[in-house]
């Protein structure tokens, strides 16, 4: 299907709807409908870019999976859970309406609890999977909530994107669509994990590594961001709203670089990249550069993937160790690994020619052009602490001697194979940027040719890498708009390059490792190490209030309230049981006794019946 979409560019098709059936239908008295939704997918120029990565990548993490998951006592509920998974992100880059693409949210957010808690016999496992979907269920509450409000602005009442994109903003309705998009995008940081609900991405480290390479390269972490993509001419008219995704997304980027800094479990290093990439995206989507956003998640699917299909090679290399601190030398013994993380570390870093350079440039340049320099330097510095991170884990893994148990042993070449394809879309994804007799590149001008992307906001922005748009509206470093142009790549790329010369500085010659167990001394860098303690502040301010208004709602609403009426009930009729029980004594006296006292209290009240109406006795 999305082959389809793609060969009809460049024509009068824009998109191909495939009808499914009503879902939900509702009409007052009179027959107008008051809800008109049907379960129809629609390929546009947007999903259908969607569908080609995430159904290529997952191909080839099923095809690692294979590798992975040999000696899995249950291979078959694994590939089960993870073809649901990729069948439910499908439905929800798909369907044509925010119900449909609901139901996807909401079923990759239930793959992702079964996946996370797969080895569920572990207790840490089954609290990293339980975080993650109570994480989503608050960010799926204030998506349902947007939905909610959305509804009474539709004409059709279809909820359909093409019937929402519609929406115009004016003075009745412009409240309403502020909330509409604040909570649309609370939505998308519960899936796209950004503060405040970004806290269930580094634990989902818990499931198996094809899962977190999944979950964090081409599906669910992408959700939010599509749903801004899609929803993008409603958020265009929200400038008040997209400043919040802008400085969300940036502090995001940051914080979660600054935790990376210090980690020593190798895919948790990954989590926090991921995140810190993902503000990244945010604040392309934020400064109206939505296309933009969309191709970093393009590129960073690929790099990302293989970075994590990587660090699951070397875990297994390490028999199944994940503590950096304890590997070292894999280079010797794993030379397809090493290329092929390299080339990772290099195009999440920026280097110059990969697409991470690509991407990234482009969404500094927006960020820089729109108005918020300050936004900028954080992603510039960002960028800095990125390739720092990267190669600390680089160094730490590969050079200096092997520091595990046992020996380092090579990985099979079915898991190879993966890595080396993602390697090479590694490096050539980003020359999709590159003009094609537009000003703009070429996937920025497919997304922007679509009826659902919308970036009016970029008219007024640049493209880093055409020089004419570039010379008429530069950000003045200097008098020489052509020196702007190379200064700019520069900064960005030099970010880059110091990240990476410092991090050799200190971890190149392998030597330099903390001890297993070894805490830092250093108070700023235990609080990074200690991930600046967010999720302790979650537990003391917010999971512990929460648990003890549960206490006590158990306790007066459940014990005394509805236990005290069940329980009273049967109390006072075991009581009045217990009376009635001394009557019955088994003796043949005490039974004649009573008939007679009860044939003496009828007949006595007989007789003052009798005299009462004055018969005669």
């Amino acid at each position: 299907m999305a082959f389809n979409c793609f060969s009809q560019l460049g024509t009068d098709v824009t998109a191909v709807t495939f009808n499914g059936f009503d879902w939900m239908s509702i009409k007052d008295t009179n027959g107008a409908n008051l809800l008109d939704i049907s379960f129809t997918f629609t390929i546009d120029k947007l999903s259908g870019l969607m569908a080609l990565f995430i159904t290529g990548i997952a191909s080839l993490i099923h095809l690692y999976s294979i590798g992975y998951m040999h000696d899995d006592a249950t291979p078959w509920r694994f590939f089960a859970y993870l073809n649901l998974f990729t069948g439910m992100m499908l439905v929800l880059i798909l369907g044509n309406s925010l119900p449909v693409m609901f139901l996807g949210w909401e079923g990759v957010g239930l793959c992702s609890y079964l996946l996370i808690g797969y080895w569920y016999k572990e207790m840490a496992n089954c609290k990293a999977s339980q975080k993650a979907f109570v994480a989503n269920r608050v960010g799926d509450f204030f998506f349902i909530l947007g939905i909610f409000i959305l509804y009474p602005l539709t004409k059709d009442h279809s909820l359909t994107f093409s019937s929402l994109n519609e929406i115009m903003a004016n003075s009745e309705n412009q409240v309403t669509l502020n909330w509409a998009t604040l909570c649309l995008f609370l939505g998308a940081c519960g899936k796209s994990a950004q503060i405040p609900l970004y806290v269930w991405l580094p634990d989902a480290m818990a499931g198996p590594t094809p899962v977190s390479a999944l979950i964090h390269a081409a599906t669910m972490v992408t959700s939010g961001l599509y749903l801004l993509a899609r929803m993008s001419p409603v958020f265009i008219q929200c400038p008040d709203i997209l400043t919040i995704v802008t400085w969300v997304g940036a502090l995001t980027a940051l914080l979660a670089a600054l935790i990376a800094l210090t980690q020593t479990d190798i895919k948790k290093v990954l989590a926090y990249s991921t995140v810190s990439q993902l503000g990244y995206m945010f604040v392309a989507m934020g400064c109206g550069a939505f296309s933009v956003g969309i191709f970093h998640v393009f590129t960073h699917a690929f790099f990302k993937a293989l970075l994590f299909l990587g660090s699951g090679a070397v875990i297994l290399a390490c028999h199944h160790n994940q503590d950096m601190r304890t590997m070292g030398g894999l280079r010797k013994t794993n030379k397809v690994i090493f290329y092929t993380m390299f080339i990772g570390c290099i195009a999440i870093a920026g280097v110059p020619f990969l697409s991470g350079f690509f991407s990234k440039e482009e969404i500094l340049a927006y960020t820089l052009h729109s108005g918020n320099p300050l936004i900028y330097w954080i992603l510039l510095a960002t960028a800095i602490l990125t390739a720092f991170y990267m190669f600390r884990m680089f160094f730490l893994t590969f050079f200096g001697e092997y520091r595990g148990h046992g020996h380092a042993h090579p990985v099979s070449k079915l898991m190879g194979a993966p890595l080396v394809i993602l390697a090479i879309g590694s490096v050539i994804a980003g020359y999709a940027i590159f003009p094609n007799g537009t000003e703009k590149g070429n996937v920025e001008a497919y997304l922007n040719n679509a009826p659902i992307v919308r970036n009016e906001k970029e008219a007024n922005l640049i493209h880093v890498f055409n020089k004419e748009a570039h010379a008429e509206k530069a950000f003045h470093f200097s008098h020489d708009t052509n020196t702007n142009h190379y200064i700019e790549i520069g900064l960005g790329v030099g970010a880059g390059l110091a990240g990476i010369f410092y991090a050799f500085f200190l971890f190149g010659s392998g030597k330099r490792v903390p001890a297993a167990g070894e805490k830092f001394k250093n108070k700023w860098i235990n609080l990074s190490y200690q991930k600046f303690y967010v999720d302790e502040i979650y537990e003391y301010f917010i999971l512990m209030p929460i648990m003890m208004i549960s206490r006590l709602a158990h306790f007066v609403g459940d014990r005394l309230i509805i236990e005290g009426i069940v329980n009273g009930g049967a109390y006072l009729v075991g009581i009045f049981g217990k009376s009635l029980r001394a009557l019955q004594t088994g003796k043949m006296g005490h039974y004649a006794l009573a008939m007679g006292l009860g044939l003496a209290a009828i007949l006595v009240w007989l007789f003052f019946v009798a005299f009462k109406e004055g018969l005669p006795l």
